[in-house]
């Protein structure tokens, strides 16, 4: 068992850089259960948000394994 039931990471996400990966990890790390609140969500595509929410989460769950994914859940806003 983890030391925390749960962590949450906010972040926009566009584009996912090494900052959310090390806060991504950490959460991981430390929690059994981890929340990625994706920020901007409902924004039209624009130079600034050049992704929708469904496809930051496709990118954040891509970079982890099939037990970290099963942990982890995103969550628009």
């Amino acid at each position: 068992m983890k030391k925390y039931n749960l962590a949450v990471v906010i972040g926009r996400h566009q584009i996912s850089h090494m900052g959310h990966e090390l806060l991504k990890r950490k959460a991981l790390e430390i929690a059994d259960q981890v929340v990625i609140i994706i920020g901007s969500s409902f924004q039209s595509r624009n130079p600034r948000n050049p992704f929708t929410w469904q496809e930051r989460e496709a990118m954040i769950m891509g970079t982890l394994n099939e037990d970290e994914q099963a942990r982890t859940i995103c969550k628009p806003i």
